[in-house]
Formats: structure tokens, C-alpha cells, sequence
């Protein structure tokens, strides 16, 4: 309960009880006498807020404190108040005192004079207003019956040094607002400071008119009121307003506030244009604690200059240090405009705060394919959004049922809720922007830039008990558009200092569009670590997420340093995962196009998720799940078609890292097609030195088709130091895709790997059931296309091995000049001193019907000098060549045994083995062959186990 303010007389007029100052630093409490006016035995138990109001000086003070009760009532019959004021300094002047507090009741209000802290009830009338019916209180308010009623209210409100504080006024009739011209010169309308009650009683205020010349000293603080201190306005209508050329300042019904004021139940049509600084539709600037409710924009247009203009907002142009309250907007009228150059927002233009609350908001202009570039809220510049241009907020801000359907526009920091935003606890409970949104750099469909205000920050979408989404609900064409960091929820977003926490899901259906770094959640995300993208519903398998030069992602164009996981995860064995897509629309980008990133960097890992989106980069880097890679990606699935000029693939397109990437637990079940190079896994890798690099228990099911085609892996290669001493791998994969080359005299095709370019680099543990093929191609093979670095003569020995591998697949060339292998189709040069380049227990049972000019190999097609080829099986028919190995480099050494073929299948290889089909399923046939660990006899005959997804 507020005790408000009464008249002051008693039979005493000079009582006067002293006070006094208690305490030091921040224990001081200052303690004031008032005559208690029969409030003897008040019950005060408990802490009640002393508030300190001073029209005059625009003081605004509150204090916990607490009343002594009768038993402390002094002789002279005062009632101490005592005031906790700590280290804060009350200003010397004459204050208003009011008591909030449940206990206390009828007290009313004194007026208390302060000096150097220490107060004393003061004995001063309050001006009447003699010329007015009633008596301005809450129960008979002073009636204002026609415009003459207002215009000596005016009158007196300049004369009242309180300027009408406590002060009820009750409007009668709707009328003009009088003019004042005859002693304001050329402007039509003068304002004066308002610190009472105005209820418009439902009625109008008319044709407010104030002509200005920009002029920053005379046109500046202008509105119905020029300011408002601790004052009510309520149940009023300013209708057909015009103001014209003022500067800084502006309102239709205060230029600025303080205190704690509040508008309620206010309509407004009309327009404003300003060239300055805090021009708002109701409020220019306010530093009051602002409470705003039932507000109804009619047709109206704010207009600030779009050179000039900065801090411009549909009802408040900047709301400073102090608290925002707002419940209830409506645009009934479907057309309303507000434009400047800088910090321009739907509802406020700049809020810099520590508590505010917007509710219960509905913006909506109607626009159409063809008026979609008309500016409704509009800033030159930068921090343009759809409720909020800049937002600061040091302590809490609560958006709860607000719903944007107007254009949006600006250059930097454009979003459809907020443009610019640093907070510190922020919370969205249901809200709708359904749009365009369009600006420069940082544009997003909710925050064209999001950061955090202190460490442990948080922003909280709550979608539990609202929506909050960005959908397309008409024919209008609303989409988010820019140049770079584009997002369908946040253009650029820094969760250096915080965190992001979704409850339920933010549905986005909507195109984003950008130059570069465009996401369908984010155009850009720094630290955003373990981030869920599936709490995003991508409703729309239609949405377009799009690039036109580079990263364009499902979920984020660009991350730094973030950790995207949707906690998914394969069985614990090889079984494959049926992980639903978290995004399933259309990518596309010059270069860094991912169905969930388009470039990850700064140590970014993906775990647990898929997509399902058709991904496009027309010059370079496509991937089912991210267009460019920095780290490790595991429990991910691709089920879309991946394009790329070069470099495509069904997880990664590619990847050039200095330290470690682990592709672990990954599918790709979409067709990959790449000019250069292509993998059901990762189309192009290059390390650095000294890397470590393993692509392990991966599946692909989609068919490959590039110049390099593999499997899983497209070209996988590093700037080799000739030093095995960290691992660079590809294990427990297998490929059931068909893998097409495109031709070309360095084009490889294969089921596992086309290129494997490192000197040890290892194959192993692998199968292919795909057939394999490619025009004009320089090797195709089951397992690997291309093993080793070649390096030219021989001066870069390989130590690589290809082991425990089995082709099940077709594996043909249409070129005659094509080496063709069952598992490997080129061995580059090993070592003269240990032969370590090596294919070690490896099986074919794949037939190879094609006619080179050279022999083909079921398990290699053609060998350089040095290297080993131990422990291998062929089953497969080899139409033209031999079973084992097809040819090698002339005059070379290298060595092979215990290798064994099935009797008709090729040509007879020296020093291997020809086995009938009598003697296929014994395991006594093949010696040295490891049946405990590494083989196992089928009814089909030897072939190398634990090999993954088998069954």
C-alpha cells in the first residue's frame, strides 16, 4: 500500500520537530519527526520503503526504514521515522514523503525538508487551483470540461513550483488541445512539467500541433507535457497529433519523465518527424521507473531524421538507468511507422536498464511481396529491432507474449525482436516474428546481435507454456536477409560470458538469406558450448538457408570455438543409428555449405546429430552435417544429397587442420556428388605434420560420384615429415554406396578411400559391398583407390598398410588405361630395408569384369617397388588379370606370400596359392592365416572379422 499525499495543516502551523543524523558510512539512518495527526498505536512491525519525491530537482529517492511504534511516540506527539540512507546523500531540498508498506495506513503525506541529510517536516500550503471545478484529489479531481479548462491548467501547472504533484485531473468531453501561440511565438503549443493525475476519462485530446525548426535549444522536450515527474496519464486518446521539425526529446504526451510515472490505456494517431536524440511516440526520454499499459497505436509515423535521429522507439525513445514496465500494445490500425539513423526499435528505441518487463505486445503492419521495402521500422545505421533497437540490461529482462509482424530494417544489428542486446538474466516466453528482416551485418530473426553483460549470464527461451517462433503465416514475403552473420534466431551471437537455455523447442521456418556466414539459428556463434540444435524445430522442410559467397550452415554459418550436441549416440556395437534430422531444408553456398555448419573453427566438435537437407556450395566445401571442419565430429548422420564443385561429403566437406580430427560413429545414407572430390564421410582432407587423424566406424549407404570418389573418404592426405608417431587412420568403415568416378588422369574411385596421401597411413578393418566404376579414372579399387605419397621417383617411402579389409562390391573401369584392384588399386613405394608398405590380410570376393591394357589384381592392381602384400584371399572373378596382384613397376622388388586365390578366378600369381573349391572352407588350406583372431572360415570361405555393420 502507497500512502499518498494530503494536506499538512493542524491548529500548530509552526510545529516543527528537528531531526537528526544517526551513524556513520553505511549505517547512517536519518531519522525525521512527523506529527502523527492521531496515528497513535499504529501497528508498524516490519520494515516499510520511505519514498523521497522533489518536483523541483526531478529527486527520485527510496529507503527501507521502519516506524516507531506509539510506545516511542515522543511528548511532543511526533511519530519518528527512521531512514536507513547508508552512504547515499539526500540532495538539500523540500521532498514529498510517502510510505509503501501493508501495516501502515493514513498517514498521508508530508512535506520534509532536507539539509546535509537531516530532515524536519515543513510547513509549506499547496497552490489550489482556484479557477477549476473540484478539489484535485482522488475522490472530486479537478474537471477538465473544454479546452479552456485545459489551457488554464497549463496555466497553473507553470505557476506550481510542485507542478501539480498529488494533483487529480478528470477530462470531461473530448476537445481540441488549445493553442498557445500568443505567448509562445510560432510554435502552437507550449508544454509545461506534469507531476500529478491526468484521466482523460475516455475522452480525446485532438489536433495537438507543434511546429518547430530543429532547433536543439527551442524545439527540444516537446509533447502534450514537456516532462512528467512521479505523474499518472490514463484512459486518454491523442488523436490526429502533428509534430513537426522538433529536435530532441519528443513525445505525444511528455518530451521527457522521471520519478515513477505511469501511462495507462492511451491511444495515439498521428505523426511526429525530429531530427535529435529520444524521440518516442508516448515518451521522448525517460529516466523515470516507467510503467506503460494498454497502449494502441493508430495510424501513426515517427519520423526521425535519418542522418541525425538516434534513440527513436514507437513508444519511448531511450529508457535510462531506471525500470520498464509494459503489458498490453496493439497497432489496431495495421499501419504505423518509426525510422532514424541510430538505435531505432518497435517499441524503445535505446533501453539501457536493470529490470525491465515488455508483455502482451502485438506489432503488426501489413506487408505485401510488393511494399515489402517500405520503411515501417527503420535506422540509417545501426541497433534497429522490431521491439528493442539497443537493448543493456544489467540485471533482468522479461519479452512474454510478443509478436512482431512488421518489416524490419537497418544496417548493423538488425533483428526482428531486438537489434543490439548485452544482458544479463533475459528471458523470452512466447513470442511470434513472422516478417522480413533485413539489414547489413549482424541480422537475426529474434537478436541481430546477442553478447552477455557479465559472467554466469543467461538468456532463457521458455517455449513450455508459449511458442516462440519465427514463422511464415501469410503470403507476405518475410525472411531474414544481409550481407554477413545472418541468422533465422540470432545474426551474431557471443556466449563468451553466458549461456543460452531452451526450454521446450524455438520453432524457425523461415529463408535466411545472406553474402556470408548464415545460419538457420545462427549467422554466427562464438563459445557456444553444448548447445542442443535440436531445441530447434525446423519446421519447414522447404526453408532455405543460403550464401551466396560463403558458410552457409542448417543451424550456424560460422562457429568459434563451440560444441554442438544433440545427444544422440549409435549402439554400443556396429548397429546402425536411426537419429531423427535436426534440420531438413535447402543450403546452399559459394563455399561452406553444411546441413548443420558451414564452417567450424577454433576447436568446434559435433556430436549426436543429422540432417536432412539438400546442401549446395557451387564453388567448394559441401557436408551433410558441415561444410568446412576444425575438429572432432561423432554420432552423426546424413540423410541428404550433398553437391559440390569440389570437395563434398556426407559429414565434412573438408578440412585442413594443424592438430587432431576423429570422425567417430558416423553415417551418411545421401547421394554425394563432387567435381573433385567426394566420400560418403569427408570429401577432401589435408592435415599438417605430425597430425593425428582417424575416420572410425563410419557407414555410407549413398551413392559417391567426383573425379576423386570414395566410400567414405574422398582424399585424405597430410604434409608428411616421414615419421610414424601419431595415428592417421581409417577403421571399422564400411560402404554399401555405389562410387563412380568422373574421370581424369589423377581421378581415383574406391569403397573405403580414393586417395589415402600419407606415407602411414593406415586402411584397416574395413568393407565394401558398392560397386565401384569410373571413366578414364587412374585406379579404382574395393578398399583404396590410391595408397601412399607418391612423390615422385621414389624419394618418399611409404610405410602405410591396408589390413583385415574385404571387397564384396563390382569393380570395373571403362578406360583401358585404369588400374584395377579388389582391394587396392595403386601401392605407392615402400621402404628397401623392411618392405613396411604393406596389404596385409585382406579378402576379395568381388568380381572385376573390365579389360584394362594392364592386368588387374583381385586384391592389387598395380604395386611399386618395395612393398608386401601377405595374407590375402581373392574369390572374386577377374575377367582380365590375375587373382592376386595385376601388375607392377618394371624391374622393381617387392614382396608377396601366402596369398591364395579360388581356383578359375584370375590368372595365377607367382608364389600364391591356387585353392579348389573342394578345399575353399578348410582352414588347414591357407597357412598362416590367424583363425583365432583375425580370420574366420564362412560358408563362402575365409574373410577377415570384426569387420563393422556386417550382419
Amino acid at each position: 500500500m502507497v500512502i499518498g499525499i494530503t494536506g499538512c495543516q493542524d491548529e500548530n502551523p509552526e510545529y516543527n520537530v528537528p531531526g537528526e543524523l544517526q551513524g556513520t558510512g553505511d549505517g547512517r539512518v536519518t531519522v525525521v519527526h512527523l506529527r502523527t495527526l492521531g496515528l497513535d498505536g499504529q501497528d508498524t512491525q516490519g520494515d516499510v520503503t520511505f519514498c523521497l519525491e522533489n518536483p523541483s530537482s526531478l529527486q527520485s529517492l527510496k529507503f527501507a526504514g521502519h516506524l516507531r511504534n506509539s510506545d516511542d511516540t515522543r511528548d511532543d506527539g511526533s511519530l519518528a521515522c527512521h531512514i536507513r540512507i547508508g552512504s547515499t546523500d539526500i540532495p538539500d531540498g523540500v521532498y514529498f514523503m510517502k510510505i509503501e508498506s501493508e501495516n501502515v495506513g493514513g498517514l498521508g503525506s508530508r512535506k520534509v525538508r532536507f539539509i546535509s541529510n537531516v530532515g524536519e517536516e515543513a510547513q509549506t500550503e499547496a497552490m489550489s487551483y482556484d479557477d477549476l471545478e473540484g478539489s484535485g484529489t482522488s475522490g472530486d479531481p479537478y474537471l477538465i470540461n473544454d479546452d479552456g479548462d485545459f489551457l488554464t491548467m497549463i496555466w497553473y501547472l507553470e505557476e506550481d513550483p510542485d507542478h501539480g504533484y498529488g494533483k487529480y485531473f478528470l477530462q470531461t468531453e473530448s476537445f481540441d488541445v488549445p493553442r498557445r501561440s500568443q505567448m509562445i511565438d510560432g510554435h502552437v503549443y507550449a508544454p509545461v512539467q506534469f507531476s500529478g493525475t491526468y484521466d482523460g476519462g475516455g475522452n480525446e485530446l485532438r489536433n495537438l500541433t507543434y511546429q518547430g525548426g530543429s532547433n536543439e535549444e527551442t524545439d527540444s522536450d516537446v509533447g502534450l507535457f514537456e516532462m512528467l515527474f512521479s505523474a499518472t496519464v490514463k484512459n486518454l486518446a491523442i488523436s490526429r497529433a502533428m509534430v513537426v521539425n522538433a529536435a530532441s526529446r519528443v513525445g505525444l504526451v511528455a518530451g521527457r519523465a522521471y520519478g515513477y510515472s505511469n501511462l495507462e490505456n492511451i491511444t495515439i494517431d498521428g505523426s511526429i518527424t525530429a531530427s535529435g536524440s529520444d524521440i518516442g511516440g508516448l515518451v521522448g526520454e525517460s529516466f523515470a521507473a516507467l510503467r506503460l499499459k494498454n497502449i494502441k497505436i493508430g495510424a501513426f509515423s515517427l519520423i526521425g531524421s535519418e542522418t541525425t535521429a538516434e534513440d527513436v522507439g514507437l513508444l519511448v525513445g531511450e529508457q535510462f538507468q531506471n525500470d520498464l514496465t509494459v503489458d498490453g500494445v496493439t497497432t489496431p490500425g495495421h499501419v504505423f511507422t518509426v525510422t532514424g539513423f541510430r538505435n531505432v526499435g518497435g517499441l524503445v528505441g535505446n533501453l539501457n536498464v536493470n529490470y525491465a518487463n515488455l508483455s502482451n505486445i502485438t506489432l503488426e503492419h501489413s506487408v505485401d511481396q510488393e511494399t515489402s521495402g517500405v520503411k515501417i521500422v527503420y535506422g540509417a545505421e545501426k541497433y534497429v529491432g522490431g521491439l528493442i533497437g539497443n537493448l543493456q540490461a544489467l540485471h533482468s529482462i522479461e519479452l512474454n507474449n510478443v509478436n512482431v509482424k512488421a518489416p524490419v530494417r537497418g544496417s548493423q544489428d538488425v533483428g526482428g525482436l531486438v537489434g543490439h542486446a548485452c544482458v544479463a538474466d533475459a528471458t523470452v516466453n512466447g513470442a511470434l516474428v513472422s516478417s522480413v528482416v533485413n539489414g547489413g551485418v549482424s541480422v537475426g530473426g529474434f537478436f541481430g546481435y546477442l553478447g552477455y553483460a557479465m559472467p554466469g549470464a543467461k538468456i532463457t527461451f521458455d517455449c513450455e507454456s508459449r511458442p516462440v517462433r519465427y514463422v511464415v503465416k501469410s503470403s507476405a514475403d518475410a525472411e531474414v536477409k544481409g550481407d554477413t552473420y545472418v541468422g533465422g534466431m540470432i545474426g551474431y551471437y557471443d556466449a563468451s560470458y553466458g549461456e543460452m537455455n531452451i526450454k521446450g523447442q524455438v520453432e524457425i521456418a523461415v529463408n535466411v538469406k545472406g553474402g556470408s556466414n548464415v545460419g538457420g539459428a545462427f549467422g554466427y556463434a562464438a563459445e557456444l558450448l553444448t548447445f542442443n540444435p535440436y531445441k530447434i524445430n525446423f519446421s519447414s522442410t522447404t526453408m532455405r538457408v543460403e550464401a551466396s559467397d560463403s558458410n552457409a550452415g542448417g543451424v550456424v554459418g560460422l562457429a568459434h570455438h563451440a560444441a554442438l550436441d544433440g545427444d544422440n549416440r549409435f549402439d554400443p556395437g556396429f548397429k546402425l543409428p536411426n537419429i531423427p534430422a535436426c534440420f531438413s531444408g535447402v543450403v546452399t553456398a559459394a563455399k561452406n555449405a553444411g546441413g548443420i555448419a558451414g564452417k567450424l573453427e577454433a576447436v568446434c566438435a559435433i556430436s549426436g546429430l543429422a540432417s536432412a537437407a539438400t546442401v549446395t556450395a557451387t564453388d567448394s566445401d559441401a557436408g551433410g552435417i558441415a561444410g568446412w571442419l576444425d575438429y572432432d565430429v561423432n554420432n552423426c548422420v546424413n540423410y541428404g544429397r550433398v553437391d559440390a564443385n569440389q570437395s563434398a561429403g556426407g559429414i565434412y566437406g573438408a578440412t585442413a587442420k594443424e592438430d587432431k580430427i576423429t570422425i567417430l560413429k558416423c553415417a551418411n545414407y545421401g547421394d554425394i556428388h563432387g567435381n573433385s572430390n567426394a566420400g560418403g564421410i569427408a570429401g577432401y582432407t589435408k592435415m599438417a605434420k605430425n597430425p593425428r587423424f582417424s575416420i572410425s566406424t563410419c557407414y555410407n549407404s549413398g551413392n559417391i560420384k567426383s573425379v576423386n570418389a570414395g566410400g567414405i573418404a574422398g582424399f585424405v592426405g597430410c604434409d608428411d615429415t616421414g615419421s610414424k608417431n601419431q595415428e592417421f587412420d581409417i577403421k571399422y568403415c564400411a560402404n554399401r554406396g555405389i562410387v563412380e568416378g568422373m574421370g581424369g588422369s589423377n581421378g581415383y574411385s574406391a569403397g573405403i578411400v580414393a586417395m589415402m596421401d600419407h606415407r602411414h597411413g593406415y586402411v584397416s578393418q574395413c568393407w565394401n559391398e558398392g560397386e565401384i566404376s569410373g571413366p578414364a579414372q587412374k585406379a579404382v579399387a574395393g578398399i583404396v583407390a590410391h595408397m601412399g605419397d607418391g612423390g615422385g621417383s621414389g624419394l618418399h617411402y611409404n610405410y602405410g598398410l591396408v589390413t583385415r579389409c574385404i571387397n564384396y562390391g563390382k569393380i570395373s573401369s571403362s578406360d583401358s588405361n585404369t588400374r584395377v584392384g579388389g582391394v587396392v588399386g595403386i601401392l605407392e613405394y615402400g621402404f628397401s630395408m623392411d618392405y613396411g608398405h604393406k596389404i596385409t590380410d585382406c579378402a576379395n570376393y568381388g568380381d572385376l569384369p573390365s579389360k584394362q591394357k594392364h592386368d588387374n589384381g583381385g586384391i592389387l592392381g598395380y604395386t611399386e617397388a618395395y612393398t608386401n602384400t601377405y595374407r590375402t584371399f581373392n574369390k572374386g572373378k577377374v575377367s582380365h588379370g590375375n587373382a592376386i596382384i595385376g601388375d607392377h613397376q618394371g624391374a622393381s622388388l617387392f614382396h608377396h606370400s601366402h596369398n591364395y586365390f579360388l581356383e578359375g578366378t584370375g590368372k595365377d600369381w607367382p608364389s600364391s596359392t591356387k585353392v579348389s573349391a573342394g578345399d575353399l572352407c578348410k582352414e588347414s588350406t591357407y597357412s598362416d592365416f590367424d583363425f583365432k583372431d583375425i580370420w574366420a572360415m564362412t560358408p563362402d570361405g575365409p574373410q577377415p572379422y570384426s569387420v563393422p555393420f556386417n550382419e
